[in-house]
């Protein structure tokens, strides 16, 4: 009788396990170009043309990657688009939640001028 629960257990270990649920924040880092920046109240919007993020996860929790467009960004206080100018290059670190419907920018810095910047699709990772 003590071995009873032992097809129970293998049963359910062969169902396999639930899918994956998407993290609260996923953080991305990505290069790009602003293309307008809007001061209103205490914060900013900067319309950045930014790279393909390869590794971008969606709502589901699934990586499909999202390809060079671009997007705008809210920037709020303590951050500052103060200096930050259309053509200038960029570094964007942003977190992503999906739970919260919310694009947080949690840093930003100037690149040199020169900065190389490639646009185009997006490459997700393959099988996942």
């Amino acid at each position: 009788m003590r071995n009873a629960w032992i097809p129970v257990l293998l049963l359910a270990a062969c169902q396999g396990s639930p899918p994956a649920q998407p993290e609260a924040a996923r953080r991305y880092a990505v290069r790009g170009e602003i293309v307008q920046v809007s001061v209103a109240g205490t914060g900013a919007q900067l319309l950045v043309r930014h790279e393909a993020i390869d590794d971008f996860v969606d709502s589901s929790g699934k990586v499909v990657g999202m390809d060079a467009m671009v997007m705008p960004f809210d920037v709020s206080p303590p951050l500052s688009a103060s200096g930050l100018s259309g053509g200038d290059k960029v570094a964007i670190r942003f977190s992503m939640d999906w739970k919260a419907s919310r694009l947080r920018v949690e840093a930003i810095e100037r690149l040199p001028a020169d900065t190389a910047l490639r646009f185009g699709p997006a490459r997700p990772p393959a099988g996942r």
